[in-house]
């Protein structure tokens, strides 16, 4: 069954890469629910391991195969829908997310996730090699930005490895990497408004040349007063840590 190109559809082919994301998804006994599962290549080693799997297809015929292939599987549940209409709210308790997600909706479904984070204890994606390095970009470097710090504020997450592109089928033109998310029960620093928070990085991201006093007007008539926080006036926004961030934002 050919894939569609408007749904960004890219299926994880290589077994060898298949057998190494099961091999690092801790779902022992656990409710999943997986994202565009397609032919079902990863299902069938959650299977295995899974209380649950909910798989969630948006197209109407992978999902029939699905159903077909998994008839006699009582703890397979196929839902034809797009996974941000998907009321993950519904779980009675923590489920773990799963999936190879479509590149063009990678930060869509991460907000997603984000937003139904008090039922999702952790989720196990496959991105596009690039956004990967910024959900985990280090301080300093040119992939550390809102994205990084949007996230850091609400989950841990590391890279676990890289996917080369001949892995898939089709071939997309780059490589891919396979990420996990542990979603926080708390965020991961103290703010008085996270709404202040993230308007103080978006603010300072779209301007990522400029010291921070440049960037956030309001703080450069008294700078001193970043000084006591220890941190550098001069600095610009990708020399500052999610904690220097929140500080701003409560100084603001």
């Amino acid at each position: 069954m050919k894939q569609t190109k408007s749904l960004g559809q890219v299926f994880l082919k290589d077994k060898n890469y298949l057998r190494k994301i099961a091999n690092n998804l801790i779902v022992n006994n656990e409710m999943v629910c997986e994202i565009g599962p397609g032919q079902g290549a990863l299902t069938d080693y959650l299977i295995e391991t899974a209380r649950s799997i909910c798989c969630v297809e948006v197209d109407g015929r992978f999902a029939d195969l699905l159903r077909k292939k998994y008839a006699d599987r009582d703890n397979v549940k196929i839902v034809t829908c797009d996974i941000r209409r998907f009321p993950l709210a519904n779980y009675s308790e923590r489920v773990t997310v799963v999936g190879n997600i479509p590149y063009y909706l990678s930060s869509d479904i991460i907000q997603y996730l984000i937003k139904h984070r008090d039922v999702v204890s952790y989720a196990y994606l496959t991105v596009q090699k690039e956004f990967a390095n910024k959900l985990i970009g280090k301080i300093g470097t040119k992939e550390y930005g809102f994205l990084t710090c949007f996230l850091q504020y609400y989950a841990k997450t590391k890279k676990v490895f890289d996917i080369p592109a001949r892995a898939f089928s089709p071939k997309p033109k780059v490589d891919s990497s396979f990420v996990s998310i542990e979603f926080l029960k708390e965020p991961s620093v103290a703010v008085m408004s996270d709404k202040k928070l993230f308007s103080v990085m978006k603010t300072a991201f779209s301007q990522r040349r400029k010291k921070i006093v440049n960037s956030l007007p309001s703080l450069k008539t008294n700078p001193n007063v970043l000084l006591s926080f220890g941190i550098n006036p001069d600095a610009r926004p990708e020399n500052l840590s999610l904690k220097e961030f929140s500080i701003l934002a409560n100084i603001l």
